[in-house]
């Protein structure tokens, strides 16, 4: 069984803050302008946690601070660190769902809860495998021509499965033709290839490129004979 990774660093200290509170206090909450809420004991702040996720657990002002209420908010805190790592990693870029539960895991997010948070914010919309694999499909062609291999391997490597990632495939890959492709590839390699290098060597290193970028063996050998063929009827 793998083991689950320890808590990041940051994440603990929150949980030491809040743990570390006197029992005996009373509780009160200060919402701040992004919608969270700040906990504080005695006129010290004990940490903050979202406001959807305090209403959830019946936080209220006024309340003494018992290791009874310390339990039950440290265990929404829980809740709490996911929510906002999941925030931050979709701020930086699209993530498919496999990939942002792996991110959660190796935060220190127990397996169970990155699951149902990352299950609901695809029911929300805010993930989307489709999607995802569509853009990503489309941004490993912008750079330069691939084959199917190649961008299928790719999304493969984002968790997205194998069946999304034929259908985006499929569809970034729409009304382009692999051999042209291959040659357009092939033909901006060869011109950077000094005259000294012989045929063989030139088709060894074409082949080698058109495999890395994921064209199929016969597709990309047709392009090296047709470039190779046109290079000694011009020379």
């Amino acid at each position: 069984m793998a083991r689950r990774r320890p808590m990041h660093p940051s994440d603990r200290r929150k949980f030491d803050r809040l743990l570390d509170a006197p029992t005996g206090g009373t509780l009160r909450l200060r919402t701040t302008p992004a919608g969270r809420v700040t906990m504080l004991i005695n006129g010290r702040s004990i940490g903050t946690i979202a406001g959807d996720i305090a209403d959830r657990i019946g936080l209220r002002s006024g309340r003494p601070w018992t290791p009874e209420l310390a339990l039950r908010v440290s265990k929404a805190l829980e809740d709490d660190i996911a929510q906002e790592a999941a925030t931050r990693l979709l701020a930086q870029r699209e993530r498919s769902t496999g990939e942002l539960i792996a991110r959660l895991k190796r935060r220190g997010v127990k397996p169970d809860k990155a699951e149902r948070l990352v299950a609901s914010l695809e029911h929300k919309g805010e993930v989307d495998d489709a999607r995802f694999a569509e853009l990503l499909a489309r941004s490993i062609l912008r750079d330069k021509p691939a084959g199917a291999r190649l961008i299928r391997s790719k999304l493969r490597e984002k968790h997205v499965d194998r069946e999304t990632a034929r259908h985006a495939t499929s569809a970034a890959l729409q009304g382009r033709d692999a051999l042209s492709d291959a040659i357009m590839l092939a033909r901006s390699r060869l011109r950077a290839m000094g005259a000294a290098v012989d045929d063989r060597t030139k088709a060894r290193r074409l082949l080698g490129l058109l495999a890395r970028r994921g064209f199929e063996e016969d597709t990309a050998m047709s392009a090296v004979r047709s470039l190779l063929r046109l290079q000694d009827a011009e020379s």
